[in-house]
């Protein structure tokens, strides 16, 4: 059988750009609105399904309460009431959801557990049907529909119209934890407890993952850099990094840490694969233009060639490419010349070696401004015209500890003062890893922090339409375009 990840029918359709279904739940017969969001599939409304213990409605009235606000759930109960394929979500699952809505991977604290800035608002119910003022940037825009339920603790109801909480998975054996939207607030408080403390809502999250269409049926992303496959690539507590998709679309590969593995998934018949590890050993798999050859490293620079659909045995670059230092991400423009990071004393810098002849000539290193010794220069991605490159470099005057810049080659052939990518791309994190999808349209790259003495990161997409705009701020174009 193959390894996919089966994805059930739902009868789904478009409604103010949103991808929307409806759960049917034969145990009751109850019908519920669900909505995508990401890849994940929500309930677009409180639970309603009343247990023999366990549930409670506010106020223990029904007739008032059942058909908009549902039931009110003890843990243990809440564990076990979702429709058949569904599920109460994790905290890892709701953390999936928070970063679709813009949640910073380490998003920090503010205040009394309350982060980001209107992501809550983004869930809620807009207006004030079921809100009471002021209902704080509740805007919906997610299709979630987050609904005030209150709660219920201390022998006594809390909150509804002014709060909604929702459980949202287990801590450890005593405690859960669970998220809380407020009428006076558009952030999302994160709390836990301890499990055998009170009742609240519920919202059920879908069992498959939907893996269909190109880029994994992934939206895609503007000009604002969005999470690319969370919870299938980008997953919590690794580091992820080093997309590249053949050109047919149909073959991706990346890198997950702390494994140092490659791995890969694949399209057949329109439905993606779960990642499984790549056949040869190394990190940092990248296709080359026409797809023809994957690049990769372990402290040499390797490579595959596909040849009648499968790739063959690793061979390695020449001596002129792989040396006693170690090398590592590679990528090749059509013409075949090979851009890569060269790691020495423990300075990385960018090295870029020409195909003449059938052979690789001696590597040489980028000069200035591209590689710089006041900084670290690497993870260097080229165009396959070779007419720009895109790398990170820890320089003075960025963002974070690491940006990802863009650097033009001029008609004399040479490089121009690189250009930050700026804020909106590049964060106060580490920005790294770049690559670009063989149609041009996409940017790929990793955000990644250390925590805890250890490396986590996720991968992000974003258009490319920012390559045309630099490109026009560039000394070269410039100059050109005032002679003209």
């Amino acid at each position: 059988m193959r390894n996919l990840l089966v994805c059930v029918s739902l009868c789904v359709t478009q409604l103010n750009g949103q991808v929307v279904g409806t759960l049917h739940d034969g145990r009751d017969g109850k019908d519920y609105r669900t909505v995508r969001i990401g890849n994940q599939w929500w309930m677009a409304e409180n639970l309603n399904h009343k247990t023999r213990n366990g549930s409670l409605y506010y106020d223990n009235d029904g007739k008032t309460n059942s058909s908009t606000y549902g039931m009110l759930y003890d843990w243990n109960t809440a564990a076990t009431s979702c429709p058949n394929g569904w599920h109460l979500p994790s905290h890892e699952e709701w953390s999936y959801l928070e970063m679709e809505l813009g949640f910073r991977p380490n998003e920090p604290v503010s205040g009394n557990n309350m982060y980001g800035r209107d992501e809550g608002g983004m869930l809620k119910e807009a207006g004030y049907s079921h809100w009471l003022a002021p209902n704080i940037g509740a805007s919906n825009t997610t299709g979630f529909s987050a609904l005030p339920g209150g709660h219920f603790s201390m022998n006594q109801f809390w909150g509804r119209n002014k709060v909604g909480h929702f459980w949202a998975g287990e801590k450890d054996s005593t405690s859960a934890w669970y998220r809380s939207v407020a009428n006076n607030d558009a952030r999302i408080h994160i709390f836990y407890q301890e499990k055998s403390n009170g009742y609240k809502s519920l919202r059920c999250v879908r069992d498959s993952i939907i893996l269909t269409g190109r880029f994994m049926g992934q939206s895609s992303p503007g000009r604002l850099p969005k999470p690319f496959g969370l919870g299938i690539i980008s997953r919590l507590g690794s580091n992820e990094h080093t997309v590249s998709f053949s050109p047919d679309g149909k073959e991706m590969y990346f890198t997950r840490d702390p494994d140092r593995k490659t791995f890969t998934v694949r399209s057949q018949d329109g439905e993606w694969t779960t990642p499984v590890p790549a056949r040869f050993n190394g990190r940092e798999a990248i296709f080359s233009p026409r797809g023809s050859r994957l690049l990769f490293g372990d402290g040499d620079i390797w490579f595959v060639k596909k040849k009648n659909d499968e790739w063959s045995s690793p061979q390695k670059f020449n001596s002129n490419i792989n040396t006693e230092a170690y090398e590592f991400y590679a990528s090749m423009s059509d013409n075949g010349t090979l851009y890569f990071s060269r790691l020495e004393n423990r300075h990385p810098s960018i090295f870029a070696s020409q195909f003449r002849n059938g052979e690789y000539l001696e590597a040489m290193k980028l000069p200035a401004p591209i590689n710089l010794d006041s900084g670290n220069n690497f993870h260097p991605f080229i165009s396959p015209d070779e007419d720009y490159l895109i790398f990170n470099s820890d320089r003075t005057g960025g963002f974070g500890d690491a940006d990802l810049y863009i650097s033009y080659k001029n008609k004399d052939g040479h490089w121009e003062r690189p250009i930050n990518l700026g804020g909106k791309i590049n964060s106060e994190l580490r920005d790294i890893c770049p690559t670009i999808t063989p149609d041009g349209r996409f940017l790929f790259f990793t955000r990644n922090w250390e925590e805890d003495g250890k490396w986590q990161g996720d991968v992000y997409w974003v258009s490319t339409d920012f390559i045309n705009e630099f490109k026009r701020q560039s000394p070269d174009i410039a100059k050109k375009t005032r002679r003209e």
